[in-house]
């Protein structure tokens, strides 16, 4: 169930570093912390992104990694929160999981930078878009988005949705 959910996908026209993603799942379906498995030791997380013509971007959180030195993920009252300002390859720069009941679990994924590699995408992305949060465990989170408000070739290239 995405219940809430906002998808934001900018490239920038020439500076990939400017590029972004933003993923905002709100209100959603009952989720525990322990749904959320144990990411401080070793549940990774792989957020994907498909539009018609299959996957367009992906993105990898590794559980138990450390970043600039110090442990990436933090163990948090009501979840976990992830924070990589390396970015490591193909990696987000931020993930927030709270648990919740029906209606009150959130998700969020930050992302930016050239690591995101969305040279790579063809824009205007053809719907529907489904972005997948999915954890080692074999969670799974998801929403969808058929209409969006902004799905434009550029510049700059943009897609922008709330979901179905």
């Amino acid at each position: 169930m995405a219940g809430k959910a906002f998808l934001q996908i900018k490239q920038h026209k020439s500076d990939d570093s400017k590029d972004m993603l933003l993923w905002k799942w709100l209100k959603g379906s009952a989720t525990s912390k322990a749904d959320f498995g144990t990411p401080l030791a070793d549940t990774s997380y792989l957020l994907c992104v498909y539009d018609q013509s299959g996957e367009i971007l992906d993105s990898v959180a590794i559980g138990g990694d450390s970043c600039e030195g110090v442990p990436c993920w933090k163990d948090q009252k009501k979840g976990f929160l992830y924070k990589d300002k390396d970015k490591s390859p193909s990696g987000p720069q931020q993930i927030k999981l709270k648990e919740g009941t029906d209606g009150k679990a959130q998700i969020q994924v930050k992302g930016k930078g050239s690591d995101l590699n969305l040279a790579s995408i063809s824009f205007a992305l053809a719907t529907p878009v489904t972005v997948q949060l999915v954890n080692t465990n074999g969670v799974c989170w998801e929403a969808v988005y058929s209409s969006p408000t902004k799905n434009q070739a550029g510049p700059p290239k943009l897609f922008k949705a709330k979901a179905d």
